[in-house]
């Protein structure tokens, strides 16, 4: 068979450059459905002869049979006009087809022989052939009409889907991440999103009429399904093109997407905006109140702060700006409720609670100080665009935002300088008390002419020294306010305590135990002829000085006990030997 249509292919060849061909050499090759062969030698003979019916017939089969290969969606134009070309060769041969052609030509027309059921007689009858020339133009027209529709609803869903894949490259090309792609978000987003909705409904739609138009169609390879993936990472999925030509188009659900984004936007990010603005709105409110009342406002801060939406908005934002300026207005107006209560309390005469006032300051100071440099690290101009409505709100402008966190700066750090020079001082004023215009150190480094030989919580004894070699004892107590109420200085023998002999004189003291009673023993613990030199006052708290004696003792007193019962003075050696005191002074 094929050596045969291979040497009839290159007779008709060598008749086509020699000689007229002859049909009946075509026809072999139409009646093997050889239609690719025969094409070109056919066309050639219908140009050559224009009165063959059978010729113009299989011209519109060969046609019929070259649509029903050609992708309809690829080459529509190509199909169409396949179809258009058939139904004109159907046409054709349908007006020149009679009676007397077909029965000259009966061979050509085999393919409709058929039994006449009425008659018996084998044959080909003309109606068969018109009523086969009239349905295969019939079905052309209606194939033809479903070609234009199919492709009308697949361009129509493509063109529609391309709009919403570059709307959302856009989209997605704006923004530098998810963060930023709500946190920038406002009406012209949320308009956008719409748009991208729109479109992909459109898509949609267009797509499930294609679907539905096309497989009404025969002969066709196309199977689409349709069947969109969830973006789940808005700057690494949602961008790659549907290759609409395939069965199963790699499409992306941008209208969930587009419907999530939204009500996140405006069901969860534009509440937290308004409360960002209305919470500043507040903390200026109790700015406005210490500064007019002088009054503290730590605890309102307080309930002001556990309010604040942080939580919300760290679900689109780990570390949101407007937190942290709103943390430095938070701590400086602490360290400014702060500086109200050391105001207040300016007069208090307690110099413990004065220090305690100051270093409440450094305290705020120091959160004050962290949320600054917290603030002043972040990239504020970046930072403003994901929050452009609170700083629009608040500040007005970018630039007057960042004036505000320099100005911040510099004020803590003078207030620092302030409070930490203060702090010296007051921790200075600790190490003294203060008696009219004496200053009597509570330390035995400080330079003076008190030395202080006891210190206690409550008291301090020691020696004094003039001018022109004037010694006296003192005792003062150290109430809080470090200025004492009980202001004693004693005489003394200079002879024993001298200002040269300070390494060894000590000093004793004792009390009732009702710190109403004092007693204060000063001995020198170098021997003079084998004694010992004591000088001892007995000091009331209400009176003062009771009296002083000096004594000559055989041993260096170790400790004094106060007999309440009989009051007297018992002093003890430490080994056994003991003197007593009685209320006079008088050693029995």
């Amino acid at each position: 068979m094929r050596f045969s249509v291979a040497l009839l292919l290159s007779c008709l060849t060598f008749l086509a450059f020699s000689q007229k061909i002859k049909y009946k050499d075509i026809y072999n090759l139409l009646s093997t459905k050889q239609y690719e062969a025969a094409e070109p030698f056919l066309k050639r003979y219908l140009r050559e002869t224009t009165d063959n019916t059978n010729a113009y017939l299989f011209m519109g089969i060969i046609y019929e049979n070259k649509t029903a290969k050609d992708d309809i969606l690829k080459h529509t134009e190509q199909a169409l006009n396949h179809i258009d070309s058939a139904i004109l060769m159907f046409n054709k041969a349908s007006s020149m087809l009679n009676e007397k052609d077909l029965k000259k030509n009966e061979e050509y027309y085999a393919m409709y022989s058929r039994t006449d059921l009425r008659t018996g007689n084998y044959g080909v009858k003309i109606s068969d052939v018109q009523f086969d020339l009239r349905k295969r133009s019939e079905s052309l027209r209606e194939r033809a009409d479903k070609i234009k529709m199919v492709k009308y609803f697949f361009s129509r869903a493509e063109s529609a889907y391309n709009r919403a894949n570059n709307l959302f490259i856009t989209i997605q090309q704006g923004y530098p991440g998810t963060r930023e792609f709500y946190l920038r978000s406002d009406d012209q987003l949320v308009a956008k999103l719409k748009n991208l909705s729109l479109h992909y409904d459109s898509a949609a739609k267009d797509f499930d009429n294609y679907r539905v138009s096309i497989s009404s169609l025969d002969k066709v390879s196309y199977k689409p399904v349709w069947k969109p993936r969830t973006i789940k990472d808005f700057k690494t999925e949602g961008s790659e093109p549907a290759d609409f030509y395939s069965n199963e188009p790699l499409v992306w659900d941008y209208k969930t997407f587009a419907t999530e984004s939204i009500k996140r936007m405006e069901q969860e990010l534009k509440p937290i905006r308004q409360e960002l603005v209305a919470y500043d709105i507040e903390i200026n409110k109790l700015g406005e109140k210490l500064k007019k009342d002088s009054v503290s406002v730590r605890s309102d801060l307080t309930r002001l702060v556990q309010n604040l939406l942080s939580d919300k908005l760290r679900k689109f934002d780990e570390r949101p700006m407007p937190l942290d300026i709103l943390a430095v207005k938070v701590a400086d107006l602490e360290y400014r409720s702060a500086r109200v209560d050391t105001r207040r309390y300016r007069d208090s005469a307690n110099v413990f609670f004065q220090v305690d006032l100051i270093q409440r300051e450094l305290l705020a100071l120091n959160r004050l100080d962290s949320v600054l440099k917290i603030a002043a690290q972040r990239n504020l101009d970046e930072e403003a665009m994901n929050y452009q409505d609170f700083v629009n709100q608040t500040y007005n402008s970018t630039a007057l935002l960042k004036s505000y966190v320099r100005a911040q700066q510099e004020y803590a750090q003078k207030e620092r300088i302030r409070a930490e020079n203060e702090l010296v001082r007051r921790n200075a004023a600790l190490k003294w008390l203060i008696a009219g215009k004496d200053s009597i150190p509570l330390t035995d480094q400080a330079r003076s002419a008190f030395r202080p030989l006891v210190l206690e919580s409550q008291y301090t004894a020691g020696l004094w020294f003039g001018d022109k070699g004037k010694t006296e004892g003192y005792f003062y107590d150290i109430p809080p306010s470090h200025r004492p109420a009980i202001r004693v200085r004693f005489p003394v023998d200079a002879t024993a305590f001298n200002e040269s002999q300070m390494q060894s004189v000590k000093a004793l003291v004792t009390s009732d135990g009702k710190s109403q009673i004092f007693f204060v023993l000063l001995y020198n613990s170098t021997p003079l002829k084998n004694k010992y030199n004591v000088t001892l006052a007995k000091i009331y708290r209400l009176d003062g000085l009771a009296w002083t004696m000096n004594y000559a003792l055989d041993f260096i007193p170790q400790s004094m006990s106060y007999q309440i019962e009989n009051g007297e003075l018992r002093i003890d050696s430490g080994t056994g030997r003991t003197v007593t005191a009685d209320k006079s002074g008088k050693l029995k």
